[in-house]
């Protein structure tokens, strides 16, 4: 829910923008949003009642694997997808009107198999959400293993759900003595793994992340629950900011009383901006939209 919030409030900075220097073709941006609770079949009804009741020219989708789940019905409605959708799945479905407007796991995945390679790892535990997006990244890893010279001694999966125990899969890592661990999952739950390793006393490994462990919740649980190294990818470089994220970061907490709890409020702004682009000189036609994102390169976003 926090990466949602922070990714509508994104969006909503640059629908600001883009209309205070007078929208797009001179017509102003409307922004309808819709909460789909982070659900696969909830996210389907959403969508179809902003395709055929709102008549929207394009959507945006938020962190999860959910738009797997109605990309047909956007491609069959001439809707673009401009989605910030770490799943590699998304842009694997042969489905033009699929763009993704954040860092894919793929691309994040690369990174942390590279550095587990630099960094002599050679047992390598995974424990994944049991949907499109861990199965998705868990396939990365296990992919990479041979060429990068490490062992995945274990695969542990979990569905997404209320009263969340991952104690058992814990246990079985815990047993395979790995010395890194990647945890691919959303924030809650990986708070939910820390706090697991934390009343196993495993203390040991190195744990690699997605994006969402860099928010402000997962970072106190982990405060309290790891004692080792936990490593997250990310586009903000805290040590030495870009001065555009500075910038937008300021204007975050002016609109909203407080700055973003990810970088994911990036990935809304930017998903406008490139909505935006794509818009001109279309009257909306969904065709024409999709037809124009393919066409934008060398945009610079937050």
């Amino acid at each position: 829910a926090a990466v949602g919030l922070d990714e509508m409030r994104g969006a909503q900075i640059a629908v600001k923008a883009v209309n205070a220097a007078g929208g797009v073709n001179g017509r102003k941006l409307e922004l309808i949003v819709e909460d789909d609770q982070g659900r696969a079949d909830l996210s389907v009804i959403r969508a179809n009642k902003l395709v055929s009741q709102d008549k929207v020219s394009a959507m945006i989708a938020c962190y999860g694997a959910g738009a797997v789940s109605y990309a047909d019905l956007l491609k069959k409605a001439e809707v673009p997808l401009f989605g910030m959708i770490g799943s590699a799945a998304i842009t694997q479905l042969g489905n033009p009107y699929i763009f993704r407007t954040a860092l894919g796991d793929p691309t994040e995945l690369e990174g942390i198999t590279d550095l587990i390679r630099k960094r002599g790892k050679k047992r390598v535990a995974l424990i994944h959400q049991g949907d499109t997006m861990g199965v998705g990244a868990a396939d990365v890893v296990i992919k990479a293993a041979a060429a990068k010279g490490y062992e995945i001694v274990a695969d542990e999966s979990f569905s997404v759900q209320a009263n969340l125990d991952l104690s058992p899969q814990m246990t079985r890592i815990r047993s395979k003595n790995p010395d890194a661990i990647v945890l691919w999952a959303g924030a809650p739950q990986s708070i939910v793994a820390l706090k697991s390793m934390q009343l196993l006393g495993m203390k040991t490994q190195e744990v690699y992340g997605t994006p969402q462990m860099t928010s402000a919740s997962v970072l106190a649980a982990a405060a309290d629950s790891a004692d080792g190294t936990i490593i997250v990818p990310d586009v903000i470089n805290n040590v030495n900011p870009d001065p555009a994220h500075v910038k937008f970061a300021a204007a975050f907490r002016k609109e909203f009383g407080a700055p973003p709890t990810t970088s994911f409020a990036m990935a809304g702004h930017d998903s406008i901006l490139l909505i935006a682009e794509a818009l001109k000189n279309t009257n909306g036609e969904g065709a024409k939209v999709m037809a124009n994102g393919q066409k934008i390169s060398n945009f610079k976003g937050l």
